[in-house]
C-alpha cells in the first residue's frame, strides 16, 4: 500500500521529495477522475496555507497552492473580486465556485469552463509560482508585477502539465471583478452527465457540425468556447475534426492521449530538462 504524506511549507515539501525516489502530488484529490492513473513510492498531499497576501487595487492576490478555489474566492468575494472560473459541469451553473479542488490541482489540470471565451484561463491569470523542483531546489518565477521584464515565462509551462515537472507551493495570481462577470455559457443537450466521457474543442468552423453528429450523445456545450461534453459511449473516430483536442474523465488510461508529434516531442523535452528521474507523477503524460 502506498504511504500518504501530508505536507504545509516548502520546507516540508523539499523534505519529501528529497527522501523519496517517486513522488505522486495531489491537493484535495478532487480531481482524480481526470488523470490518468500513477504509480509512485509515495502519495504526497498539499496542505492549505490560505490566502496570503491580496493587493486589491492592483487586482493580484497571493495563495498557497494547496489552498482550496472556494477557499480562495470566499476570501476574495468580500473585496469584490474573483477568480473568474465558471462552472465546469452542467449541474453546477447556480454556483460560482463549485471548483472543490486546491488552487495548483486545478492550474496543473487546466480544465475548460465556462466564461473562458470571455475571461480567459489560468495561462492568463498566473503570473507567478514558486515550485520545488525534482531535486528539492526551490525556484520563482514571475513577479506580482502585471507586467514583468522580457524573456520565457517559465510558469506557462506549469499550467496544464499536471504535476510532472516541479511541485507547486505558491501562486500568484491576477483577479478579476465580480461586477463584470458575464452569464456562463454553458447549453444542455439531450445526453446525461455520467460518471466517464470526453470534451472536446473543435475551431469554431467545426462546431457546430460537430454538435449536431453527436445527437443524443452530446451532455453539454459551450458556444462560445467550441467545447462539447460527449457521454462515454462514444469513440468513434469520425468524431474527430482538424485541429480539435479531447480530454477524458473516469476512463483511466483513456483520459488522456496526445497524439500530435509535435506536442508529444516538446512535452518529452521538457520533462527531459525538468524532471530527467522521471520522479513526479510518473504515468501521467507516458
Amino acid at each position: 500500500m502506498v504511504n500518504w504524506v501530508k505536507a504545509r511549507t516548502e520546507a516540508e515539501i523539499v523534505d519529501v521529495i528529497r527522501a523519496h525516489p517517486t513522488v505522486k502530488l495531489v491537493g484535495s484529490d478532487s480531481c482524480g477522475t481526470w488523470r490518468r492513473p500513477v504509480n509512485a513510492s509515495v502519495v504526497l498531499g498539499i496542505e492549505s496555507c490560505g490566502v496570503i497576501e491580496h493587493d486589491v487595487e492592483d487586482q493580484v492576490v497571493v495563495v498557497s497552492a494547496g489552498a482550496t478555489i472556494a477557499e480562495v474566492q470566499q476570501a476574495l468575494r468580500k473585496r469584490g473580486q474573483c477568480i473568474p472560473l465558471g462552472p465546469n459541469v452542467p449541474d453546477a451553473l447556480d454556483r460560482l465556485d463549485d471548483w472543490r479542488g486546491s488552487v495548483a490541482g486545478q492550474l496543473s489540470l487546466n480544465l475548460p469552463h465556462s466564461l473562458q471565451a470571455e475571461c480567459g484561463s489560468w495561462r492568463d491569470w498566473v503570473l507567478g509560482l514558486t515550485i520545488v523542483r525534482p531535486d528539492g531546489t526551490v525556484c520563482k518565477c514571475g513577479s506580482k508585477a502585471v507586467k514583468s521584464v522580457a524573456g520565457y515565462d517559465v510558469a506557462k509551462l506549469f499550467i496544464g502539465a499536471r504535476g510532472t515537472l516541479g511541485v507547486i507551493s505558491q501562486v500568484i495570481l491576477r483577479t478579476f471583478p465580480i461586477r463584470g462577470l458575464p452569464q456562463p455559457d454553458f447549453n444542455l443537450g439531450s445526453g446525461l452527465w455520467s460518471h466517464a466521457g470526453r470534451i472536446q474543442r473543435t475551431l469554431s468552423t467545426d462546431f457546430e457540425a460537430a454538435r449536431i453528429a453527436y445527437g443524443d450523445h452530446l451532455i453539454a456545450f459551450n458556444s462560445k468556447g467550441s467545447t462539447l461534453y460527449i457521454s462515454c459511449d462514444v469513440t468513434d473516430q469520425s468524431f474527430r475534426y482538424p485541429g480539435d483536442w479531447q480530454l477524458g474523465w473516469g476512463l483511466g488510461e483513456a483520459n488522456l492521449s496526445i497524439e500530435d508529434p509535435t506536442v508529444k516531442r516538446l512535452m518529452e523535452r521538457t520533462k527531459t530538462i525538468m524532471d530527467p528521474s522521471r520522479k513526479l507523477n510518473p504515468g501521467e503524460f507516458e
